[in-house]
């Protein structure tokens, strides 16, 4: 599960296998990651390594 962190309007995510993480602020896009939305939420990939899966609650 992808680490999720939501301070004001920035969010940091961080892989789970690879550690790579990238903050964001609202408006902009993501660089490392590619989400998606999917029918049990938003699903996450790491272009760094391949992983994916969901964000943790």
């Amino acid at each position: 599960m992808f680490l999720i962190e939501q301070r004001d309007n920035e969010r940091t995510i961080e892989c789970p296998a690879c550690s790579v993480s990238e903050t964001t602020t609202d408006d902009e896009r993501l660089q490392a990651f590619e989400e998606r939305h999917a029918e049990g939420g938003m699903q996450y990939r790491c272009l760094e390594c391949g992983a994916s899966g969901p964000a943790s609650p």
